[in-house]
């Protein structure tokens, strides 16, 4: 096979989820830091489900179940403080734009 078709079955690891992900079946790249939009030139390999999460999907329209995750997670200690505060801010605003933004399940 030649280096190029080779490279169509390497794996390569999403950059949100981690899961690992061929070339040739489930990979689009994302423009990151910036979007395309913005003049973004960086791309980051991401699988079609977490470019859907991000790209495709109000956060509003997301399962419950997935907004929880997130939010245990985040609010973990060992999470940045950034990370936390940024969270919170989101969450914030969601519910000033009318979401409904209960904490069901939440410890």
């Amino acid at each position: 096979m030649s280096k190029k078709r080779d490279e169509l079955f390497e794996p390569v690891k999403c950059f949100v989820c981690r899961h690992e992900i061929l070339r040739h079946e489930n990979l689009e790249n994302h423009h990151f830091p910036f979007t395309k939009l913005d003049g973004g030139k960086e791309t980051v390999p991401l699988c079609k489900e977490c470019h859907d999460l991000i790209d495709r999907d109000n956060l509003g329209d997301w399962p419950m179940k997935l907004q929880l995750e997130v939010l245990r997670e985040c609010l973990k200690d060992e999470s940045p403080r950034c990370l936390r505060v940024m969270l919170l801010k989101i969450w914030a605003i969601g519910q000033s734009l009318g979401y409904d933004m209960k904490l069901k399940g939440m410890q």
